[in-house]
């Protein structure tokens, strides 16, 4: 997926793949989602 749309780019840039410690680290950041609220 691509990240590069959220703050303009200065959040993460684009990402290209599935692995792990990137969504473990996407997880810890929370930013707030729809559906976040439901955790």
């Amino acid at each position: 997926w691509d990240a590069s749309y959220i703050d303009e780019g200065r959040w993460a840039g684009p990402y290209f793949g599935h692995h792990a410690p990137y969504v473990c680290k996407y997880r810890d950041i929370h930013i707030p989602v729809a559906g976040d609220a439901e955790e």
